[in-house]
């Protein structure tokens, strides 16, 4: 299935490269000059002191060859993943110019299913789809994308120093990744949340279904969004394609 993927993400991508183009004096690297540099990959991560201390591990896949600060695009991972995951969508948009920062959520990651049997397993994974852990996730999202444009200034002693450009930021993720990234392109939660305006485009894969007692959940979501699913991929309890589908019809985007 990685295949498909490039071209389907490229269809939601303008809205971030769009202001990429440069004056005469600028030297924007062609697709083939990307790709032959290859990718740079970045893995550490942050802590978050407004949240407790949150630890936030990431994973980050930059172009190695750029001569200007490059779109970003945040990626959450599904029920149980980690950082090292949708690194083949990583590397795909790194090598055409956009870097892409993965995240890796606590309460909801590899630590929920590590070391378990089957039955603690299956308990703890449904505990973990909880209000509680989808609200920490866009927080770090949000935490991401402000510590980003703090160590991607440039002089900053970072490696992301001069190299991305927040303001042209996207979201992307997978199942309860996708549920994170609905929210952070403005679904209605129910506390407030806006959209931060940098976010310019959605890639959403197998998302949750959609409340069907709740119209407007989606009502919010007005940027470029691109909702995909496989026809085999009913992992998500009993929920089948058709009906993680209905996201799409729900928004506005």
């Amino acid at each position: 299935m990685t295949f498909p993927l490039l071209p389907l993400a490229v269809l939601v991508l303008p809205a971030l490269v769009g202001g990429t183009r440069a004056s005469a004096a600028e030297t924007v690297p062609s697709a083939a000059e990307l790709r032959a540099a290859g990718v740079a990959t970045l893995t550490g991560e942050w802590k978050d002191g407004a949240r407790g201390d949150r630890i936030v591990p990431w994973r980050a896949y930059l172009p190695a060859k750029t001569d200007r600060p490059v779109p970003v695009v945040i990626v959450s991972h599904g029920l149980g993943g980690s950082r090292d995951g949708l690194g083949y969508l990583g590397e795909a948009l790194a090598a055409h110019g956009i870097a892409t920062v993965h995240l890796q959520h606590a309460g909801s990651d590899t630590a929920v299913w590590q070391g378990k049997g089957a039955l603690r397993i299956g308990i703890d994974m449904k505990a973990a789809m909880s209000a509680e852990n989808a609200t920490l996730r866009r927080g770090d999202v949000v935490f991401a994308l402000a510590r980003l444009t703090r160590d991607a200034a440039p002089g900053a002693d970072t490696p992301f120093a001069g190299r991305l450009d927040t303001s042209r930021a996207g979201i992307a993720g997978h199942s309860f990744g996708a549920f994170t990234a609905l929210q952070v392109a403005g679904m209605t939660t129910g506390d407030g949340a806006v959209r931060d305006p940098r976010i310019k485009a959605a890639l959403v894969l197998s998302p949750p279904a959609p409340p069907v007692t709740l119209p407007a959940l989606y009502d919010g979501i007005t940027i470029p969004t691109f909702v995909f699913t496989g026809t085999a991929d009913t992992a998500i309890g009993t929920t089948d394609a058709k009906e993680r589908l209905k996201v799409y019809p729900k928004s506005r985007s």
